[in-house]
């Protein structure tokens, strides 16, 4: 068998080696033929490499996937074959085992890489069996296919939601997945819900083991907008994403797509989806992030939202089995993760109780303050003198600027602290210490630090108070390999500064609550 391996630029990597391939005709192949950090278009000089030439091409690398085929991240991909953008159809993804040097924790997924990659030229497929997926929109249609899952012998149903926002307060739900079996899904038009409906998917989560993947976002839909309840249910509600974390913490991995296409015999199952995605963005010129599902029509969102409810189904019938046989592993996840996923849910919802007029008040303030502090910076004489030289209003964020004025006009000599390209730093701390010398660099850093509040803290809560003057954010159990919880959303809530009396103070506790501070 005749076998190209094409790399970034030349390397000493024993290719033949570590793929196994001593008893296959091998050539090496670089996409720059020198060696680069970085690779950019104008590195890459292999023109002339033809695929047809050989009976598999081992892409090594994200540049090597990303210069072939129309994928581009190398984790999700590798081991798996792929069609190339010239048609070629016997492209074969991997990461590279290069970096294994520097992050070993890659070295099971490289072999499993390597065994896949023999699979593939021993013509072992992946089973494909037929798959059952449904799709109703009637409310009589959907109270049948309901009625019949909670009739079925299963005692795991696997759920998912598809919404038009990432917050149940500001969108509406499209539509809801159900698995109850391997190779199935069906996917229920959220408009063909009325109450008998809902009032049998809550028996149905009242009796079965219900898995999600990514818990906590479709909770609070569910709940929100179906009035659907699960804390009752606290053990027999399961996360795969948490599941897959407890049994691999590396970042960046937990994603239902990914895991699908490592360990589900899916494939790339949302590849037309997003080629749809795409080429509506591109028509009608909307931007990548105002973007939402609402816009996706039945046909193309029907098949995809039943095959995440059959991945996550199939992933969970991997996991699990897998986690409780050890038993600090089990007790972490039934103990700690479970209980946490459910307190954490609560905890969004709720959200943190804001004040928009303190906001506002404290907004103004920070205007004023400013004011007076850019009054007393352009009145001082060696600010007036650089700016005459330069033909141009000072600017206080330009740190060249900064530099001149503070050593070469006012004279201060410099700290000592470098930047990291060795050039004289003025950061905070060196502003701090120039301070007690000189009011430039106290008002400098003053307007600085007031110009921070309000761009990074009242210019982004104001618009993310709900109507009940809450504002609500995800906190994340599978984002750090600390097992600390990590907070993102509309805006981190984890910003929020601990010291600063003005931003603290907006946010306002209900009557007869307090705020504590625990560390």
């Amino acid at each position: 068998m005749k076998i190209a391996i094409i790399q970034k630029c030349p390397s000493k990597t024993e290719y033949q080696k570590l793929f196994m391939l001593q008893n296959h005709e091998v050539e090496v192949y670089n996409l720059s033929s020198t060696k680069v950090s970085r690779l950019l278009k104008r590195d890459i000089d292999l023109t002339d490499f033809d695929p047809n030439k050989f009976d598999y091409v081992i892409l090594v690398g994200s540049e090597a996937l990303k210069n072939y085929t129309k994928q581009t991240s190398v984790t999700d991909y590798t081991g798996k074959q792929i069609e190339g953008k010239c048609g070629y159809p016997n492209f074969i993804a991997s990461i590279s085992p290069a970096m294994l040097a520097f992050k070993p924790e890659n070295k099971p997924v490289f072999d499993l890489t390597v065994k896949a990659i023999h699979n593939i030229f021993g013509g072992v497929e992946e089973d494909m069996a037929n798959k059952n997926y449904e799709f109703y929109r009637e409310t009589e249609d959907i109270k049948k296919f309901l009625r019949r899952v909670e009739a079925h012998g299963t005692d795991v149903v696997a759920l998912d939601s598809e919404t038009s926002a990432l917050e149940p307060r500001e969108g509406y739900m499209l539509g809801i997945s159900v698995t109850y079996e391997l190779h199935q899904g069906a996917y229920l038009d959220a408009d063909g819900l009325d109450q008998e409906c809902v009032d049998i998917l809550q028996r149905i989560i009242d009796t079965k083991d219900v898995v999600f993947h990514n818990a906590k976002f479709d909770m609070k839909w569910f709940n929100y907008h179906l009035g659907i309840l699960f804390d009752h249910r606290e053990g027999h509600v399961h996360d795969t994403m948490i599941l897959h974390y407890l049994l691999d913490e590396r970042q960046g991995t937990h994603g239902l797509k990914s895991l699908a296409l490592k360990y589900t015999d899916l494939g790339a199952y949302d590849d037309e989806l997003d080629e749809w995605k795409k080429d509506y963005i591109k028509q009608y010129s909307i931007d990548p992030d105002t973007f939402s599902y609402d816009l996706i029509p039945w046909d193309i969102i029907k098949i995809y939202a039943a095959k995440d409810t059959d991945a996550t189904f199939q992933l969970f019938r991997k996991f699990y089995p897998i986690l409780i046989k050890n038993n600090k592993l089990k007790y972490c996840y039934e103990e700690l993760q479970l209980p946490a996923l459910h307190f954490l849910t609560r905890m969004e919802d709720r959200g943190v109780p804001v004040s928009a007029n303190r906001l506002l008040e404290a907004n103004n303030y920070l205007d004023s303050q400013l004011s007076a502090y850019r009054k007393q910076l352009w009145e001082v004489e060696e600010v007036i003198e650089l700016e005459q030289e330069q033909g141009a209003v000072f600017n206080p964020n330009s740190v060249q600027q900064i530099r001149k004025l503070l050593f070469d006009k006012v004279g201060l000599k410099p700290t000592g602290k470098l930047t990291g390209t060795g050039a004289i730093s003025v950061d905070k701390e060196v502003l701090d210490t120039l301070a007690t010398q000189h009011k430039v660099p106290k008002l400098i850093k003053n307007i600085r630090t007031h110009l921070k509040l309000k761009s990074t803290y009242i210019s982004k809560l104001i618009p993310c108070i709900n109507s009940d003057s809450r504002v609500r954010t995800g906190f994340h159990q599978t984002t750090t390999t600390s097992g600390r919880l990590s907070s993102s959303g509309r805006f981190n809530m984890q910003q929020l500064p601990r010291d600063n009396p003005i931003i603290k103070g907006c946010v306002v506790p209900p009557e007869g609550y307090k705020i504590v501070a625990l560390d």
